[in-house]
């Protein structure tokens, strides 16, 4: 059943390759990263993002769980109108963990270098053991 979602999602995302917007990497504009059923957009419009992967994933029978959703706007941490689906507001974060890496509205990267200190901090202490 797995290659089930992923050939719905995969559907999903071409849906989405035209979005405006992301990074470009050597030519090639990413606006999207996933892993997994984690997703990640990078659009100059979030409205236009979330209403999009919404409608394309539901014309598939996907449903986007809402409790687990969230926006992030670089460079702002505050939004002049919280985005919806089907009539839920999504919460806006300033930071999110993204296998392992942190980011943040502002592209800060204290949050990040604390984490992984803590992380190191923590395997040190499990060698003074041995």
């Amino acid at each position: 059943m797995p290659y089930v979602f992923i050939t719905h999602l995969e559907r999903v995302m071409d849906a989405n390759k035209d979005l405006k917007g992301g990074i470009a990497v050597h030519g090639v504009t990413i606006n999207n990263l996933r892993f997994a059923d984690d997703i990640d957009l990078s659009s100059s419009s979030l409205q236009e993002a979330t209403q999009l992967l919404n409608e394309q994933g539901k014309r598939l029978g996907l449903v986007i769980n809402k409790a687990k959703t969230q926006t992030m706007v670089f460079g702002n941490n505050n939004i002049d109108q919280p985005e919806k689906i089907d009539d839920y507001t999504l919460e806006n974060v300033t930071w999110f963990t993204y296998l392992g890496s942190v980011f943040t509205y502002d592209n800060h990267c204290s949050q990040y270098l604390w984490t992984r200190i803590g992380k190191a901090t923590e395997v040190t202490k499990s060698i003074e053991n041995i």
